[in-house]
């Protein structure tokens, strides 16, 4: 089914309000349409497909739990935000005592304080992502348009088909050493690469500086002409065959196209949201 002009905007402004802005707009204009098309895009190829610039925040997450979450225990349980997962991760070459001072204010603050509100929400279920395309759809459709929206996840070809289409490219795995200190070098992905270490004649691995040690803001990183973010590094992100895909700030290059299992809640998985117009 065909989205025309005017159904197309209408759900556009539909899920600006709620999905990036959260706040309450008193009245609908024109003017609206230009920060409209700044946050949703075709998928290409679709004609009923739109999907998500940016990887839902925590800001939007928070929305979610907070619809529930203070009233009903069990709501709360199935879908909070693992924050002592950060003490989980295991970063190489970092020792232990410069690793803990790294991941403690993370763990208290990440989902919490407002400097990270538009960061990836991360350290949650599969099965949360699914509840809050599910809450997420039955907000949008209370608006009762033309054709009921179905929110979900990306499936994996549509993933890979955002990188084909949008001519997103992922640098190679090992880089020179003059490329690795390059700090303009792909500064716009967020991943860590090999090179040749010539003092220890071995190689090793580095991070490209792109101003974020782990994860940056989700309008970090805009990876195409039409400004869509972090498709690749940031975070990882779920697809709906209960996998992560993109790679993350922790990954290598050549990890980036590989469909990985999901195993639990991770400060390294995030995911973005898909919008599909059905009859």
């Amino acid at each position: 089914m065909k989205i025309g002009n005017e159904s197309l905007m209408s759900l556009l402004f539909i899920c600006f309000i709620i999905v990036i802005c959260g706040c309450k707009v008193k009245k609908f204009t024109p003017n609206n349409f230009n920060e409209i098309f700044k946050n949703f895009i075709k998928l290409p190829g679709s004609n009923n497909t739109l999907i998500s610039k940016y990887e839902v925040s925590i800001s939007d997450y928070n929305r979610f739990i907070n619809s529930e979450g203070k009233t009903n225990p069990d709501f709360y349980k199935e879908n909070m935000i693992h924050s002592t997962k950060w003490f989980e991760l295991e970063l190489e070459g970092m020792y232990k005592d410069t690793q803990k001072r790294l991941v403690e204010p993370l763990a208290r603050n990440y989902s919490t304080y407002e400097f990270y509100q538009y960061y990836p929400v991360v350290n949650v279920s599969y099965k949360a992502a699914i509840n809050y395309c599910t809450w997420m759809s039955l907000e949008i459709n209370k608006y009762k348009y033309k054709d009921d929206i179905k929110v979900r996840l990306p499936t994996l070809d549509e993933y890979k088909l955002m990188m084909t289409a949008f001519n997103i490219q992922v640098p190679a795995d090992t880089l020179t050493r003059e490329q690795l200190y390059e700090t303009k070098y792909r500064s716009d992905i967020n991943l860590k690469y090999h090179f040749y270490n010539e003092h220890l004649s071995q190689y090793s691995y580095a991070r490209v500086f792109d101003g974020y040690f782990i994860q940056g803001p989700i309008f970090h990183n805009p990876q195409s002409d039409n400004n869509i973010c972090s498709v690749i590094g940031n975070v990882s992100e779920m697809i709906d065959s209960t996998s992560t895909f993109g790679g993350n700030w922790d990954s290598f290059p050549n990890d980036v196209f590989k469909e990985l299992p999901y195993n639990a809640p991770d400060p390294r998985i995030g995911f973005r949201i898909v919008l599909e117009i059905v009859d």
